[in-house]
This record gives C-alpha cells, structure tokens and sequence, in this order.
C-alpha cells in the first residue's frame, strides 16, 4: 500500500533499506588518504655484542624502514661505568647503527638513561642508550617509482 511506503519513506526506510544502506557502508574500502598506523619495531643489543651481531640488527632495520615501519633502537650498557670525556661503547653503537640508516630514516639522536632508579644491579646494566628512527617517505607497500 502506498500509505505505508509513504511513512516508512518518513522513518527512515523499511529494515531491508536499512540493513542495504549498513551493508554498502562495511563493504567501502578505506580512503585512500586515510593511512594505516605505523608499526613500531624494537632492535634490542648489548653493548658487547660482535660485531657481525651488530650488523644483523643494522640490516633488519632498514628492512623494517623500507616497509615504512619505526624502529626503536636500545642498546643496553653492560659495561664499565664511563668517564665523563669517554662515550660509552652503547652509544658508539647506537650511533653507528643510525649512521647506517640515514638514507632512509630521520633520527631522533643516541639518548642515554643511567640514573640510579634505572640502574638494575641484578644484571649489571648502567643503563640504556636509545634512538628512534622515523621513515622518511610516508609509509606505503608497493609503490613504485616512475623511470
């Protein structure tokens, strides 16, 4: 009957147009300016590591760079207590590994944690040297460069 379409029309539609309406809704794709989060990646290594063991970190960071991936870099420091005119052997590594991925990422710099409340004595750590590198290009699979 006419007179009911005519009020459904006012409500909103019968449940059959709605539930067509939700179901068109689930199926659209994602925009395709709409990014997906960026996954943050770990590399963990000890200041006296080899260093083969080094650059094994170094090449599965820029793996995980070329797929658009941030990468955390901590490297604990295991050794002695440094002076203050020496760089301790974590940074020098922290810092070699962000030199290797410069091509490709940004840097967020070798920063040192070794205050006391961070200083756990069960396992001879003095503390932690960190960085954070960021990719470059805006994360994307596949793209393939013109040329």
């Amino acid at each position: 009957p006419p007179k009911i379409e005519e009020m459904q029309a006012r409500i909103g539609g019968s449940k059959r147009q709605q539930e067509k309406q939700r179901a068109a809704l689930r199926r659209k794709p994602r925009a395709a300016n709409e990014a997906k989060p960026q996954k943050v990646k770990e590399i963990r290594l000890s200041d006296k590591c080899e260093p083969r063991d080094a650059q094994t970190k170094t090449a599965n960071a820029l793996g995980f760079l070329k797929k658009g991936h941030i990468v955390r870099v901590i490297v604990l420091n295991t050794g002695r207590k440094c002076q203050a005119t020496q760089r301790s052997q974590a940074q020098v590594l922290v810092e070699s590994i962000c030199d290797a991925c410069v091509e490709l990422a940004t840097s967020s710099g070798a920063a040192g944690k070794t205050s006391e409340e961070e200083v756990d004595h069960k396992r001879n750590i003095l503390g932690v040297v960190s960085s954070v590198l960021t990719p470059r290009t805006p994360s994307g699979k596949g793209g393939r460069r013109a040329g």
